[in-house]
């Protein structure tokens, strides 16, 4: 039978998970270059917004992205943008594309129960229009560290 360690105030209070981040993974060619690239084999490709840094339309202001992400990434806080200007930002645990395959057909659809859809609508733009960056990865909760 495995020992468990009891139950500590600070245990349930604090996680370890905080800790933890994301390590940068070298490939045959080198480091991964920091930022949001295409996969290059999804429909969603085309409307990445690619680059090393997020540049908010309004303000101007850049703020750099701390990780390699792709259409395929999961775990991850986005910001969709449209053509006016205004920015959505989301987050989610599925893959990227998926993720915004499902905005894109809320606005085909015509859902105006929705944010993006419904500004899409009422601003006039189309589905095709809307254009995406992954900011920043989110790591998975690890319930075990929790102690669930």
């Amino acid at each position: 039978m495995p020992y468990r360690r009891g139950k500590t105030i600070g245990g349930m209070v604090t996680s370890s998970e905080v800790k933890t981040q994301y390590k940068r993974r070298d490939t045959f060619l080198g480091m991964r270059k920091l930022g949001i690239y295409p996969c290059l084999g999804c429909v969603q490709c085309s409307h990445v917004i690619k680059g090393e840094a997020f540049i908010h339309p309004s303000t101007g202001e850049k703020i750099s992205l701390r990780g390699h992400f792709t259409c395929v990434s999961k775990y991850v806080i986005y910001a969709l943008t449209c053509p006016c200007g205004f920015i959505y930002i989301g987050e989610t645990t599925q893959m990227v594309k998926s993720r915004i395959s499902q905005h894109k057909s809320s606005i085909n659809l015509g859902n105006m129960r929705l944010p993006v859809s419904k500004h899409f609508l009422e601003a006039g733009h189309e589905a095709d229009q809307l254009k995406y960056m992954v900011l920043e990865g989110i790591p998975p909760l690890n319930l075990e560290a929790i102690g669930n």
